[in-house]
């Protein structure tokens, strides 16, 4: 990674009455890039955002700013805007007054301030707009004049805090394609807050998911969904079937694992894994892993069909494997497999060369 343009060092946060809301964060965040900030209500990721635009104070712990040590600084004396949730316009200002109110606390002059609203204006897509009221705007028009409004001020970093969330579905894709392309003309480091992992998936360069005050994992979205450092993440992104089962054979570098009277498909793990004899772990498997095939062979996953669900070109099929495990398979609406049915007997095998994630208890 570039050389950090934020850092969070050891950053804790303890609220009145000993809630721990951070607990000795590490966060290096580079010059340029999309950060995404995911996790459950109350994993901490908004009080981050706060503490690195400076409304809230850490309790222990420093945020650098290309090295230098802002974390006394008052949110206005930091080169980072926010836009909120909420967008927080000015609904007696007309669009060009609320994109200039932070140019005109600056005391920047007013010629160069109408040309920076211009440009800011032609960058969102919204150049007819400068005289509209709010009032008279859509949700996606508001959101592009929350973003004008904190870019035109030329931030060294801009925090959004759930930008998207007020968004209906088809609107929310779209902005999700022009909050990227904008960071990536602009060259300004993002750092976003969302729930929504699709959302973050989808724009991010980098992903850290949070739980509980703590960082689960830093890392681009390809590698937090195939190779997910904690059970945690696993189960937080995406779907993924969770599985307990027991190492019981070894052979030519394969383990092979076993889930109550069953052999679990043969999976192939790293050769640095190292697996203790006779103790449990969980294997985790993604519903797209999985195929189906016939109901015999020592690599068959041997199931009951629970529920069928219509998922576009695939249908979400819930089973129950033996001991009482369920998981779910995206099975190709192809053929025969478009008529699968609760009850029925199925037979399901891993993919070649899928190696699922082992966690240890």
């Amino acid at each position: 990674m570039a050389e950090a343009l934020l850092r969070l060092d050891h950053v804790s946060k303890v609220f009145a009455g000993g809630h721990v809301g951070l607990e000795s964060i590490d966060l290096d965040i580079a010059q340029g890039e999309f950060l995404s900030l995911l996790g459950p209500s109350g994993c901490g990721k908004t009080t981050t955002l706060r503490v690195i635009a400076g409304f809230e104070s850490p309790t222990q712990g420093r945020v650098l700013l290309d090295g230098q040590d802002m974390t006394a600084l008052r949110p206005c004396d930091r080169p980072i805007n926010t836009v909120f949730q909420d967008y927080a316009l000015f609904p007696h200002m007309n669009v060009s007054q609320n994109i200039a109110f932070g140019l005109s606390l600056r005391r920047v002059g007013s010629a160069e301030i109408r040309r920076r609203v211009k440009e800011v204006l032609e960058l969102v897509g919204l150049p007819d707009k400068v005289q509209a009221r709010i009032g008279s705007l859509s949700g996606g028009q508001k959101q592009r004049v929350a973003l004008a409004r904190a870019l035109v001020c030329q931030p060294r970093l801009l925090l959004l805090d759930e930008p998207l969330s007020a968004l209906d579905a088809s609107l929310r894709e779209h902005m999700q394609t022009e909050l990227k392309r904008l960071q990536k003309e602009l060259g300004t480091t993002f750092v976003m807050v969302t729930h929504d992992q699709t959302e973050a998936l989808s724009i991010s360069d980098r992903i850290v998911v949070m739980n509980a005050g703590r960082i689960e994992q830093i890392a681009p979205p390809d590698v937090l969904y195939d190779r997910p450092a904690t059970q945690f993440v696993a189960s937080f992104i995406g779907t993924m079937n969770l599985l307990r089962a027991l190492p019981t054979q070894k052979q030519n570098g394969r383990i092979r694992f076993a889930i109550g009277p069953f052999w679990q498909p043969v999976i192939a793990l790293d050769g640095t894994t190292l697996l203790p004899p006779d103790r449990a772990v969980t294997l985790g498997i993604r519903p797209e892993d999985l195929v189906l095939t016939e109901l015999k062979g020592d690599e068959v996953l041997n199931t009951t069909v629970l529920s069928v669900a219509f998922h576009g070109r695939s249908l979400r099929v819930q089973v129950e494997a033996a001991g009482g495990q369920a998981l779910f398979a995206d099975i190709p609406r192809e053929g025969e497999q478009a008529r699968l049915v609760p009850g029925q007997a199925i037979g399901l095998a891993l993919k070649k060369d899928v190696r699922p994630p082992v966690f240890m208890h």
